[in-house]
């Protein structure tokens, strides 16, 4: 509400110039008796509007990719006309997409990782730009658009047919399986009795788990894949750690590709024609057999994903892994 209503003075003149009359100006009762029981004179004869709606907003709305958000501020005079701001009701639609798109999610402890298209400026509009809404409803709803799977190969070529769709059924896979594997842990935990006092603990590490698994899946973890695969392997080690706590047996899925590391070369790099895993590599100063590695154990025993091209070995991976097989 706008406005504060006041009945100014100068408003009586415009039906009274009686001198006797003016001076009953602060008397409320009589003036309302008179006015209003007695005449039903309208309020806004006397009074000014009360003004209701939105007042208008400059701030507060939803920044673009990699600019930061402006806090709504209070406006300093009322605005005369309602403001059509979608945003007054409609906050933070896409807070999830952007944070997982920048890769900036500190809330959720995971590490700061980009998407590579982000990092290339590519906007919204790169990949959004197909209608999704059926012509006749555009009419009074207007249109929202999706991201078309030609997207990939408008800017990168036609070898990239069918990546966006890939990414989407081993997102789908994993998601699936880990909330699969989640459920069970709960229903198996509520019927434990090795838990004992260790079960807060546990629903609290289930809890945090089933948060990331949100996070990817409302936030499309398409628009991320690295930062997608870091926090379901996050949400794996979190549902791992309280099964062994609450001796409740789960799936092992550190097989699957999201969580092994090896997407990288199911989705994209056998499109492509990349050959990956190399048949060998040098570490250590020595040539190892790389391929035959990665049948027998996952990426990331050996390696940190950290993004698109950025695989190092891990500072432990001598000591940790391979002495367990290799004593010299």
């Amino acid at each position: 509400v706008w406005g504060e209503g006041k009945a100014k003075e100068e408003r009586c003149l415009t039906c009274h110039n009686q001198p006797e009359k003016l001076a009953r100006y602060n008397d409320m009762p009589f003036i309302h008796e008179n006015h209003v029981t007695k005449h039903h004179v309208a309020c806004l004869h006397c009074h000014e509007e009360l003004k209701h709606g939105f007042q208008e907003q400059t701030a507060g709305t939803m920044p673009r990719l990699g600019e930061p958000a402006v806090p709504a501020a209070a406006p300093s005079t009322p605005t005369p006309a309602l403001a059509f701001n979608c945003a007054f009701c409609h906050e933070a639609k896409h807070t999830g997409q952007l944070e997982i798109y920048s890769g900036k999610a500190p809330g959720l402890g995971l590490p700061e990782m980009p998407s590579p298209m982000f990092l290339a400026n590519v906007d919204c509009v790169g990949c959004h730009y197909r209608e999704k809404m059926a012509p006749e409803e555009q009419e009074f709803r207007g249109h929202t658009v999706a991201a078309s799977p030609q997207a990939c190969v408008k800017c990168h070529g036609p070898e990239f047919e069918g990546i966006l769709r890939q990414t989407r059924l081993i997102l789908d896979e994993t998601l699936t399986k880990l909330q699969e594997k989640r459920l069970a842990l709960e229903q198996g935990l509520a019927v434990s009795k090795e838990a004992g006092q260790e079960k807060g603990p546990i629903l609290k590490q289930i809890q945090e788990a089933e948060r990331l698994e949100r996070f990817v899946r409302l936030s499309r973890g398409e628009h991320n894949i690295y930062l997608a695969a870091v926090a379901l392997r996050k949400e794996e080690a979190l549902l791992a750690e309280a099964a062994a706590k609450a001796e409740v047996a789960s799936a092992d899925l550190a097989s699957l590709p999201l969580l092994s590391g090896g997407y990288c070369a199911t989705v994209c790099h056998e499109k492509l024609g990349v050959k990956v895993p190399p048949e060998t590599v040098t570490a250590f100063g020595k040539t190892m057999p790389h391929r035959m590695h990665t049948t027998l154990l996952p990426c990331t025993t050996c390696h940190e994903i950290g993004g698109h091209k950025s695989v190092p070995l891990k500072a432990d991976v001598k000591t940790n892994v391979c002495l367990g097989c290799h004593p010299e």
